[in-house]
């Protein structure tokens, strides 16, 4: 090829270098204070999966938030279960109900109010409307009936009952 080198060689020969320089890593330096991203830690996938949280400790209401039907009074500091919903009457207008179906979106069950006439309870848990009938010693919950649980100790129970 001799002496003569056009200006055709020399942009291929510079095109050519240039490539093996980005191929093989030697092109613009690399910052080495870039903070190198952390990998994402992911919660569980399934509801199942999810970390069981207890209910909370039941309290007695103060009297201002018992109700004044002595019925209703008798179903305060109450637990029940039918199927596999559970439900704790805290007080005159709350409910905490905890079941499989709540657990996916509030793990350890939620707190909702509801409301009391003359025996019948309706609440709404999740959207879905939850019928309730109270006779005293009784309880159905959407239509099947409800077994009391143990009791919490005397000095936990609310006044009156």
């Amino acid at each position: 090829m001799g002496p003569f080198i056009t200006t055709t060689h020399l942009a291929l020969r510079a095109c050519l270098a240039t490539a093996l320089l980005i191929v093989a890593g030697c092109g613009a330096p690399r910052d080495k204070g870039a903070p190198v991203p952390a990998p994402q830690e992911n919660g569980p996938a399934l509801p199942s999966e999810r970390a069981s949280v207890p209910p909370p400790a039941y309290t007695p209401p103060p009297e201002s938030e018992m109700p004044s039907d002595p019925v209703q009074r008798k179903l305060v500091g109450t637990v029940w279960r039918a199927k596999d919903l559970e439900a704790r009457f805290l007080n005159a207008r709350q409910i905490h109900v905890r079941g499989p179906q709540t657990e996916a979106y509030a793990p350890g069950g939620i707190t909702a109010k509801y409301s009391y006439d003359a025996g019948k309870i309706e609440l709404n848990i999740l959207g879905k409307p939850v019928s309730c009938v109270w006779d005293g010693t009784a309880l159905t919950i959407n239509g099947m009936p409800a077994e009391a649980l143990p009791q919490p100790p005397d000095s936990a129970k609310p006044s009156g009952q």
